[in-house]
């Protein structure tokens, strides 16, 4: 788990950003800091850090005798790197009963991806990247203000999209934005170009276009 100091840092640069390209974007929601408007919508949720990546260890016979070898997504890596992925290849707490979150890293522990979960379902925050560490899109799932975690597909609560979700390109540059409420399209879709001029919009209403 990333220390809480730099995932709070984390945030208010990400924050900072959105702001200075002028999405005007709310970001939720919390009182995890007295200093910082959290991302997080509920309360003391854990962060578990994982990876996708897929470890492997196995011995083969040299002329020297017998040689452990340790991959990482097919490539070779030192057992000591190993050993630190392994730490965090762990089983999330899908049956624990509550959300938690999760920062999902690669290989050279760049990080890919970090949101709000409950087993399966995206229950808020959802935040991909790219490579070089900008991010890829920022978007949220329907939060569950119900108070009950059963059945969260039938009750439309399981990675309904909501709200605003804004993409970019590698260069951190606006490409569009979607805007949906329980999971259907609603709102104001905008497209912009290379350079991030606006270039078009389009308007919905519960999946149909209207212009």
């Amino acid at each position: 788990m990333a220390p809480r100091n730099q995932r709070i840092s984390h945030v208010l640069l990400l924050r900072r950003w959105l702001l200075l390209i002028g999405l005007g974007m709310q970001l939720a929601v919390g009182a995890q800091s007295d200093s910082v408007n959290w991302q997080i919508h509920y309360p003391d949720i854990k962060v578990y850090k994982s990876n996708e990546v897929v470890l492997e260890s196995f011995i083969i016979e040299t002329d020297k005798g017998t040689k452990p070898v340790y991959k990482a997504d097919s490539k070779t890596i030192d057992e000591r790197k190993f050993r630190y992925l392994s730490k965090y290849n762990q089983n999330l707490p899908i049956d624990s009963g509550k959300p938690y979150y999760v920062t999902m890293y690669d290989a050279d522990d760049h990080l890919l991806w970090e949101g709000e979960r409950f087993g399966d379902c995206g229950v808020g925050l959802d935040i991909e990247y790219y490579p070089n560490g900008k991010p890829k899109l920022i978007g949220h799932f329907k939060v569950n203000d119900s108070g009950s975690w059963d059945e969260l597909g039938s009750r439309g609560y399981c990675s309904s999209m909501d709200g605003i979700w804004t993409y970019f390109t590698e260069n951190g540059i606006l490409s569009s934005t979607e805007s949906y409420r329980d999971n259907k399209k609603d709102g104001t879709w905008t497209y912009y170009d290379q350079q991030g001029k606006l270039v078009r919009t389009e308007e919905y209403k519960e999946n149909k276009l209207l212009k």
